[in-house]
């Protein structure tokens, strides 16, 4: 089921990615990420606001009382959002990389970010592909 057409779901992901000045090359690479949002987009589970992102989870993270049932996540971040993410991270643990920037764009802890359903956590990751 579609919220918004494809061509519209398109246009809006690329209007992100010149906001972001994502350069020519970096697109090409993700191409595949950006198929994956795009869809997420059309379907309602991703949206893009002025000022944040917001992922729809589709299997909600039992925490505390409370599910977590989305994930705000920033459009912008520093270095400074993502070192303290990085600390324990070797160099070549991609993996690991990927997790502390989940964590520095979603402002939830590393326990939060692993609880992520696979299909969640794929979305989530080609978000992040986008900051990497």
């Amino acid at each position: 089921m579609s919220l918004v057409s494809n061509d519209q779901a398109r246009k809006e992901f690329e209007e992100f990615l010149n906001e972001k000045k994502i350069s020519p090359s970096k697109r090409k690479t993700n191409e595949s990420a950006t198929e994956e949002l795009i869809e997420a987009l059309s379907e309602g589970n991703f949206i893009i606001s002025p000022d944040k992102c917001t992922m729809k989870l589709r299997f909600p993270i039992e925490s505390g009382d409370f599910p977590i049932q989305e994930l705000h996540l920033k459009k912008r971040i520093t270095a400074g959002d993502v070192h303290p993410f990085l600390k324990h991270v070797m160099p070549q643990d991609i993996d690991g990389r990927y997790q502390a920037y989940m964590c520095a764009l979603s402002g939830q802890f590393l326990n939060v970010v692993r609880k992520l359903e696979s299909g969640d956590y794929d979305l989530l990751r080609s978000y992040v592909a986008f900051f990497i």
